[in-house]
């Protein structure tokens, strides 16, 4: 993985489902739901019809709901 090895010598981010495991070590790892699991949502089936989802479990918040409060705190 050329791309992972390249983002071990670049300060990052990682916001999302299981970003502490990411294959590289970012300098912040924020854990977030995992979608149509711990958060509600749309999936389309193959003929285009929306699927509503309901989340099943309680987890963790919602990689949305993280960006937004960062961006909120930060003042952007």
């Amino acid at each position: 993985m050329p791309v992972a090895s390249g983002l071990t010598r670049v300060p990052s981010v990682v916001i999302g489902p299981r970003a502490s495991a990411a294959p590289f070590q970012p300098a912040v790892a924020v854990d977030t739901g995992v979608a149509a699991i711990h958060e509600g949502g749309t999936a389309f089936r193959m003929d285009d019809v929306p699927l509503p989802l309901r989340p099943s479990l309680e987890g963790a918040r919602a990689a949305v709901a993280t960006v937004r409060a960062l961006r909120d705190r930060l003042g952007a």
